[in-house]
């Protein structure tokens, strides 16, 4: 039995679950690709921005101890020292901080440790980091502990050669030197993990456009068939309705003549 052979109830019927269906089809379709672009979203902002963020903070904390071990080189008295010493003791701090944040999440409480004035404060989620970010953090976490020793060394000769009033005899200098390659490798390594974060964005960025794109597609090939159908639908629905109503003008036509 063709649709032209149905009843038109039946027809009526027929019609109707068809547009519904087509409904139902675009509705599915945008609800699951909602959802998934959702989820890469929170992915970007959840889990990749937030080290992102904390990446640059290293860094700038790193280039702040490469000046305090410059100044600290150059300390005329026990006063002035042990000011840089502090400072750079409590970007060790932040750092060590940051990197727990991390591994563990938690509250990041980014303070300019000159003015003592907080920054920023952001939550990071409890294993929320991706795998290279908990590298990173495994990686830095003992150069930041080989950082602190190598600083107490560096402050002990420092504040012995201050007291005595005696010149260095190379072993300041060389201390010195162990620490400044300690800050370089910490910041060559965080460099580098900033450089994986950009790709892992970009990555994440290009598969939101690729879901979108692809959903666009989806969504117009869907409207293209339903409007097709909609359209054959109705004007096979149109002439079943006037078939009948022709007969009946046609015969009321032949009892007049």
């Amino acid at each position: 039995m063709t649709f032209d052979n149905l009843p038109i109830r039946k027809k009526f019927a027929l019609f109707s679950f068809g547009v519904l269906f087509w409904f139902l089809v675009i509705f599915s379709i945008s609800v699951i690709t909602g959802k998934d672009i959702n989820k890469k979203a929170d992915n970007i902002v959840t889990r990749l921005i937030p080290v992102e963020r904390i990446a640059q903070k290293i860094v700038r904390k790193l280039q702040e101890l490469n000046t305090d071990i410059t100044e600290i080189s150059v300390a005329g008295d026990v006063r002035v020292l042990n000011q840089n010493i502090s400072l750079s003791m409590a970007r060790l701090g932040d750092i060590k901080a940051f990197i727990t944040a991390v591994l563990h999440g938690g509250q990041i409480n980014d303070v300019n440790r000159n003015s003592n004035k907080l920054i920023e404060s952001f939550t990071v989620e409890s294993d929320s980091a991706t795998q290279e970010a908990k590298n990173y953090a495994n990686n830095l976490q003992p150069l930041i502990s080989a950082l602190e020793v190598k600083l107490s060394e560096v402050a002990d000769l420092k504040t012995a050669g201050l007291n005595r009033n005696l010149p260095d005899s190379g072993a300041l200098t060389g201390k010195i030197a162990e620490y400044r390659q300690a800050l370089s490798d910490a910041s060559a390594l965080s460099h580098e993990f900033s450089t994986v974060i950009v790709t892992l964005y970009s990555s994440a960025s290009q598969n939101i456009t690729d879901t979108t794109r692809i959903t666009l597609y989806s969504l117009s090939a869907v409207l293209f068939m339903a409007t097709g159908l909609l359209i054959l639908f109705t004007v096979s629905l149109s002439k079943s309705i006037m078939r009948p109503v022709k007969s009946i003008i046609n015969q009321i036509r032949a009892i007049g003549e």
